[in-house]
């Protein structure tokens, strides 16, 4: 069970237990605004209900355990544990209510729509010149151009040149003159034997 308490005009505590510590909440209220505050402090079990007493320089907050009594002091907006003992001998009780203790509003699940799909880009159009992407064309006035054309265009070049390369490597070589390895004379093609040194060309 918590308790509530008033301590001056728009501001008041709660104090709640919640084990093994002790939660004291001080909410202010002005004009347009409120502001909220929570300080855990680990005193253990209550033995009793907390007591609060207004001194001159704030008020006392006194808490019974089987440890034995632990003090806050609350100043304008700040919560202390005090260290020392207070003296509360001329201090003034002020009076506690039981409330139920605040509980924190579950957190909602986060709703989250699917991504729609990307749509195709369109085709740009500027003046006289418009392009699109699949299949990659441009086209400006009465020029035109398709990447997927030029790419076949040159891979076919690309063959054509790399076979009319190797006909005419042969045919090079075919026509090359042949000379004598053993005399160095010339020899025409089919010869098996030197015409000079008699060397076989048979290798």
């Amino acid at each position: 069970m918590a308790y509530s308490c008033t301590i001056a005009p728009g501001q008041y505590l709660v104090l709640d237990f919640q084990n093994p510590h002790t939660v004291v909440t001080l909410t202010s209220s002005s004009a347009g605004q409120q502001q909220q505050s929570s300080s855990h402090y680990p005193t253990g079990d209550w033995t009793a209900p907390p007591s609060v007493t207004q001194i001159a320089a704030g008020v006392v907050i006194t808490i019974f355990t089987a440890k034995g009594t632990s003090q806050i002091q609350v100043q304008g907006n700040a919560i202390a544990l005090s260290n020392q003992s207070i003296d509360l001998t001329n201090a003034q009780a002020l009076p506690l209510q039981q409330v139920q203790a605040p509980s924190p509003e579950p957190m909602q699940p986060i709703q989250m729509q699917p991504m729609q799909p990307m749509q195709p880009m369109q085709p740009m159009t500027m003046g006289n010149m418009s392009m699109q992407m699949n299949p990659m064309e441009m086209r400006m006035g009465s020029m035109e151009m398709r990447m997927n054309e030029a790419s076949s265009a040159n891979t076919s070049n690309s063959a054509s040149n790399t076979s009319v390369s190797a006909t005419a490597a042969n045919d090079n070589k075919a026509s090359a003159p042949k000379f004598c390895s053993q005399c160095g004379a010339r020899v025409a093609v089919g010869d098996r034997f030197c015409s000079q040194c008699g060397y076989s060309l048979q290798l």
